[in-house]
This record gives structure tokens, sequence and C-alpha cells, in this order.
């Protein structure tokens, strides 16, 4: 008797089917994974963004005219994937805003818009609580 080396078909497909199996699992793990990433990112330059009004309503006593050129912010932040807005300002009070775009929108439904405003009150449009979008 001869003998064989090599693989059999078989072994081939189940090695396949393997792989294939772990990848489905995988895949939305990792892609979920950037989501919060980028998220987390918006969250800490909407802290920023609040910072900076603070010192701009320190210098001018007053929230109004407060842009995002002004007090030197990019409108497009997290590697691109959310759009600062500066959204109400008044004399006291302001309220800014970070926007999913593209496939982080189409990811993150569940905490979508991430807001703060100046009393340090977050909140989120999405369906997800704040505790888990924050």
């Amino acid at each position: 008797m001869k003998n064989k080396l090599g693989f059999h078909l078989i072994e081939i497909l189940i090695t396949l089917s393997i792989i294939g199996i772990l990848l489905l699992v995988v895949i939305p793990t990792y892609s979920q994974y950037y989501v919060r990433i980028y998220r987390i990112e918006a969250e800490n330059i909407l802290v920023k963004l609040a910072t900076a009004m603070e010192a701009y309503h320190f210098e001018n006593n007053t929230y109004i005219d407060a842009s995002l050129a002004r007090l030197k912010f990019p409108e497009i932040i997290a590697h691109q994937y959310y759009q600062l807005c500066i959204l109400q300002t008044t004399d006291a009070d302001f309220q800014i805003a970070a926007k999913p775009l593209g496939i982080q929108a189409a990811r993150d439904k569940k905490c979508n818009i991430l807001f703060l405003n100046a009393n340090g009150k977050k909140s989120n449009s999405g369906s997800g609580k704040v505790e888990e979008c924050w």
C-alpha cells in the first residue's frame, strides 16, 4: 500500500467552513468596536468644545457669536465620521452636537446624534440610553 500525502477535498472544505463561520462571528464584533471608538472620539471633542465655549463665555460674557471657526474647531471630526455643530447659543446657554456621517450613521442608530449643553447635560437622538452612548 502506498502512503498518500496531501489533503483530501473534504478536509479542505471543512477547514474553509470553519474559517467562514469564524468570520461571520468576528466581523460584526470588529465593526461595532470601531463604531464605539469613533463615538468616544466624538464625545471627547464635544467636551473640549464645551470647554472652549466656557472660555469664550468668560471672555465675552455671552455664548452668542461663538462659532467653530472662532473657537478653532474643525467641522468634520473623528476620522470624518462625525460633523460638529453649535446648534444654539444665548447669553447664558448653548447646545452643541456631533452628528454621525455615512457608515457611522448607519451602524450607530442606537446613539445617533450626541448632544451636550452648557449645564453639562448629555443626551442623544437614538433609541439607546444616555448611559450606553456616553
